[in-house]
């Protein structure tokens, strides 16, 4: 039981490093890491007549943390990529509600709308986003100001978290706080470059080697010490007479 708590843990840290790796080249993306926790389990054991009392240490998978280091910005030279100077998040129109997010690579969908990578509408904190078919080229300026050749479209919406440790993800790359009611700020924008991921990709790949070598020594200690009555009921199986 006590391994095996330890290879549920391990799986989880797995399972979370090869999703931050699988986003390293996400724009604004941000890693996730995995708090273990140790706790002590009371149990009762009987022997030569008597109960004895003893403790197992159990490992939890614990809880995720978000790591809110800003990534690097970058140049892409895209007049509708625009990255956020410092904090604050872009605000996005979804189905559930807005969502918000540091990808800031948006694109004007066939219907003119101003949208992120997913097709969902980039929200405005005034006017409407949407470009007209006799507009010229669109481009966002540091205020946030959206521009379609002369005629002036509206502003990004930008919030900010008073509690940024209540961010969660909830795919992609999109993040809210249940908890909180974001504000509206004044943006800060760079045109032209995005925010990479804060994932560092070597960091990862030696993180998740070192994983794996690990819960293979556990997974083998546990075999070793486990009877073969056990190992049938971890395998789901049972005796039959």
């Amino acid at each position: 039981m006590i391994h095996l708590s330890q290879l549920l843990a391990i799986q989880r840290h797995v399972d979370r490093t090869a999703s931050n790796i699988a986003n390293v080249d996400t724009p604004g993306y941000r890693g996730i890491k995995q708090n273990f926790r140790e706790y002590i389990k009371k149990e009762n054991e009987a022997g030569d007549g008597q109960t004895k009392p003893y403790t197992i240490s159990m490992v939890s998978t614990g809880t995720e943390i978000l790591d809110l280091t800003d990534g690097k910005i970058v140049s892409t030279g895209n007049p509708t990529d625009v990255a956020i100077r410092g904090s604050g998040w872009f605000a996005i129109d979804t189905p559930e509600g807005q969502r918000y997010t540091k990808d800031g690579s948006f694109v004007v969908r066939a219907d003119g709308v101003l949208v992120n990578r997913a097709g969902l509408p980039v929200a405005a904190s005034s006017g409407s986003l949407r470009v007209l078919k006799s507009d010229g080229p669109v481009s966002i300026s540091a205020d946030g100001a959206v521009v379609a050749g002369n005629r002036m479209l509206g502003h990004l919406k930008v919030v900010e978290f008073q509690d940024s440790r209540a961010i969660r993800p909830e795919g992609n790359n999109l993040y809210n706080a249940v908890s909180e009611v974001p504000r509206s700020v004044q943006a800060n924008l760079a045109p032209g470059f995005l925010e990479i991921s804060n994932v560092v990709g070597a960091y990862e790949l030696i993180n998740i080697a070192q994983l794996t070598r690990t819960y293979e020594n556990v997974l083998k200690l546990m075999l070793s010490e486990a009877s073969p009555n056990e190992l049938q009921r971890l395998s789901g199986q049972t005796e039959t007479s």
